[in-house]
């Protein structure tokens, strides 16, 4: 480095030292300010809250409102407070909006309040301190889940997994009351009991967590689950110690679903059919037919999906029907032109499949009636008997027998009952969809502390709610409690390698740079930024430093 150069680098390091004290000192500025026009504003509602119910207020006559001038609704300070966490937490969970959208909403609300003429100032808060009311409204509901249960009541119990080894064991109760209302269960018919996130769940594990829920709030007179074998085995190994009673009941999605990957999983004509599905999506999505482009057959889950793909079959073939007939110069042309041409090009193949997606449309009929009968009225007697008509229009024996014992041994159950049978675990399911997309799943979206917002689905979030909630739990225990639970992520591990990696790629080169120019003299130096110089630049050769 020659003397130009060090006087240039030492120029930048005295311009950075000043415009960092600068900075600090406004940064302080800024903080006695913020703190300054707070402490005016606390003053200037307690006055004004002071002067409106004093006596001789309400007896001195109100002035004449000019026209164009309206008045503002005064609200305290602890109230409005109260009002602002309830509009933030409810507009995330209840209304699908983003922790990030949402400063941005209450921002546009207040520019037109103030276009209205109303000088009503919202507190604007910043989105991560949304994520935190959020966390802490739901970790408070979590603690205090754990009650005794006097009334009857049923359990749905599930595993949630994303990206990575972390999964999150939920335990939901359900009262039989929201069960005999005769509709589909929601998610502000159940209550989050329990929520836990570990590595690795066995048998052992469910059953432990299941003894230490039971033991406090009671024993349920139904469990309902997706039939997993850890959740099973745990069962089980919880009505072997005598200690609980209760019927452990498989949903019935589930159920069908696996009946029916039984039975077409290795069926050759059905995954020719799937194949033919991806193959047609794949040529049509960029063309004028994109908006009769079939559905994506799901890898996981595909079967649970099955009556949508059957659905847009079976619509498909029915447009194809409604068309016209092509002329026979039309079929003889090679390329082709017209709407229907390009339709009867792309999708003729539906039509070969029709020996195995006449017999696919009358079981999966037969299935949704069945399915949405249980989730609607639960089992009963009346559902029991309206359920034998569609039994018996499903053609297949391996998928009719198999579902008939399994109805008929849970209405065997549900006579010594009093109330109906809750067959299916949606609202588990429902809960789970919800929290993910709360969180915005991303490439390495993982269970992270998202999780414990999970039971603000199930409540009706109200200011009520919310200072009993920041009364009885603090922002430092809340977090305290959800860094205790899952201490580090995916993306804070890569950002901490990438940084590392990054660090010591930047030494590696230092090092070399340093050894470089220790090696040669300072002549060598001079000559070397000679014979590279070019118009407009002084210097070139040498090491600069970087300023930025």
């Amino acid at each position: 480095m020659n003397a130009f150069e060090r006087k240039s680098f030492k120029r930048v390091q005295d311009s950075q030292a000043r415009w960092k004290v600068k900075a600090i000192e406004r940064h302080k500025r800024l903080r006695a300010a913020n703190v300054r026009i707070r402490d005016l504003e606390r003053s200037r509602h307690m006055w004004r809250n002071r002067v409106r119910d004093s006596p001789t207020q309400s007896a001195r006559p109100l002035r004449p409102v000019p026209v164009g001038e309206t008045r503002t609704p005064s609200v305290p300070p602890k109230h409005l407070h109260s009002l602002i966490v309830c509009l933030c937490i409810n507009m995330t969970v209840n209304c699908a909006v983003s922790f990030r959208a949402v400063p941005k909403i209450l921002a546009l609300v207040q520019q037109i309040l103030q276009a209205c003429g109303l000088t009503w100032t919202l507190p604007i808060p910043h989105f991560t301190t949304i994520i935190r009311w959020t966390l802490r409204v739901g970790i408070f509901l979590l603690n205090t889940a754990i009650t005794r249960i006097v009334a009857r009541w049923m359990c749905i119990i599930d595993h949630t997994i994303q990206v990575g080894t972390k999964k999150a064991f939920v335990v939901l109760r359900v009262p039989v009351s929201a069960v005999t209302t005769g509709r589909a269960l929601t998610r502000k018919d159940v209550e989050a009991l329990y929520l836990k996130v570990q590595t690795t769940w066995n048998g052992t594990d469910v059953q432990k967590v299941l003894e230490h829920v039971f033991s406090r709030v009671g024993s349920p007179q139904q469990i309902v689950l997706d039939g997993g074998p850890d959740l099973q085995k745990g069962l089980k190994n919880l009505l072997a110690t005598g200690h609980f009673s209760f019927k452990a009941t498989a949903d019935i999605t589930h159920f069908i679903a696996n009946l029916l990957k039984r039975k077409y999983h290795t069926h050759i004509r059905f995954q020719d059919l799937l194949t033919h599905l991806s193959t047609t999506k794949s040529k049509i999505l960029q063309t004028s037919l994109a908006y009769l482009s079939p559905l994506k057959a799901r890898t996981k889950s595909r079967f649970l999906n099955l009556p949508a793909i059957a659905t847009w079959t079976k619509q498909m073939l029915t447009y194809m029907t409604s068309l016209p007939e092509l002329t026979v110069k039309e079929q003889n042309e090679s390329a082709p032109h017209t709407h229907q041409e390009l339709v009867q090009t792309h999708f003729a193949w539906l039509i070969d499949f029709q020996d195995v997606l006449t017999p696919l449309w009358t079981e999966l009929q037969a299935i949704t009636h069945i399915q949405k009968l249980m989730k609607t009225t639960g089992l009963t007697d009346e559902s029991h008997a309206r359920i034998q008509t569609w039994l018996l229009t499903l053609p297949d024996a391996s998928i009719r027998e198999p579902l008939e014992t399994y109805l008929q041994t849970e209405f065997a159950f549900q006579t010594h009952t009093s109330q109906p049978l809750l067959l299916t675990s949606d609202s588990i399911e429902s809960l789970f969809g919800n929290d993910k997309f709360l969180a915005k799943p991303h490439s390495l979206s993982e269970i992270n502390r998202m999780i414990f917002a999970l039971p603000c689905f199930c409540e009706d979030i109200t200011p009520a709610l919310i200072n009993t909630a920041f009364s009885g739990l603090s922002n430092t225990a809340a977090e305290q409690y959800y860094r205790q639970e899952i201490p580090e992520t995916l993306l804070s591990k890569r950002r901490k390698a990438f940084r590392s990696e990054q660090r010591d790629r930047h030494l590696e080169v230092s090092d070399t740079t340093e050894t470089t120019m220790a090696s040669f003299s300072e002549k060598d130096i001079l000559k070397e930024s000679i014979a590279t110089e070019y118009p407009g630049q002084k210097t070139v050769g040498t090491p600069v430093a970087r300023t930025g």
